[in-house]
């Protein structure tokens, strides 16, 4: 897990930050931790990253681009290709078993971008005051005298 985003580290029932938790409400979706990256997932990665180069980036290594939008442009053709290429020892491609398995389950992203509330944790005082602070001073503070 990454340390980052998850705060109870126990696999069985990770506990995200709350910020997980907006964007999972707000997106429609939900957040699942899996296990970190063991010695077995890297041939199959390895393996990905290699299909990847050589069908993409490899063909486009005796092309001079002048611009970003160029290279972008050069690289999603690649990328079509290879994702229109059927498997091998396969009748169906990458696209195909896309648009059969998955791209019923897409919904349009909202029109509006997320706005994510402030979380802190603070420690209470012992003079039980809490004080939020911005760069240019305090902001709030709350006390029982």
């Amino acid at each position: 897990y990454s340390r980052f985003v998850v705060t109870n580290r126990v696999w069985t029932q990770p506990v995200f930050i709350d910020l997980c938790y907006q964007l999972s409400a707000y997106y429609g979706t939900i957040f699942s931790a899996t296990r970190p990256g063991k010695p077995r997932d890297k041939a199959m990665v390895e393996k990905a990253v290699s299909i990847v180069y050589r069908k993409v980036y490899a063909p486009l290594r005796d092309h001079n681009f002048t611009s970003l939008a160029q290279i972008n442009h050069h690289f999603i053709i690649q990328l079509d290709l290879l994702n229109a290429q059927p498997y091998k020892g396969s009748s169906f491609s990458r696209k195909e078993l896309f648009m059969r398995q998955e791209q019923a389950f897409l919904t349009e992203l909202p029109a509006t971008p997320c706005l994510l509330k402030k979380c802190s944790v603070l420690t209470v005082q012992r003079n039980y005051h809490v004080q939020l602070r911005k760069k240019d001073g305090i902001i709030a503070r709350h006390g029982n005298r």
